[in-house]
């Protein structure tokens, strides 16, 4: 079943693209940024962990927030949307208006963030993540300490980090 948006007090959900004009956000390498923009693409990424009905989904490096969306169409309980670009807080906030009780925005730096205690329901929360390049391996490494404390993990890297995640020890990559 798919939970269609709600109208706000920004009438109906504009089109992420409009969004992503409207408040001129354009990756920045300075913040490890890459976005999604295709939907359809982000609609597979939520229906890798299986059903995430009832659950708390934790996204890291929301961005304008294609997946976020994509997530809440979903059947989750609610979605923890962690970002430190001002210009995607603004894009992020509007979309909180269309689902205030089940989307919570938290500008925040991720690396400096304890997600595990942001989940009061005291359930085991999935993340769903498209990892900024300049920290998806110090995140990974933590959440793999703490991997007890989430149901699962549905995480994309870049492909230079995925290689380096890959690399044999003691070799260039």
């Amino acid at each position: 079943m798919i939970i269609l948006p709600k109208k706000s007090c920004y009438g109906e959900l504009p089109p992420l693209r409009e969004t992503v004009r409207r408040h001129q956000i354009n990756a920045r390498r300075s913040l490890g940024q890459h976005f999604l923009f295709d939907l359809n693409i982000t609609r597979r990424i939520t229906k890798i962990p299986g059903s995430l009905s009832g659950k708390t989904i934790i996204e890291i490096g929301s961005g304008p927030g294609a997946l976020t969306r994509s997530i809440l169409e979903t059947n989750a309980k609610l979605v923890i949307a962690i970002e430190r670009d001002q210009r995607c807080i603004k894009a992020l906030n509007e979309l909180q208006s269309f689902y205030p009780d089940r989307l919570l925005v938290v500008e925040a730096d991720a690396l400096s963030l304890d997600i595990t205690k942001l989940n009061k329901n005291n359930d085991r929360s999935a993340i769903i993540a498209n990892l900024p390049y300049n920290i998806a391996i110090g995140l990974l490494i933590r959440w793999l300490k703490n991997r007890q404390k989430f149901s699962s993990m549905t995480l994309m890297f870049q492909k230079e980090v995925a290689d380096r995640i890959i690399a044999k020890t003691h070799t260039k990559e």
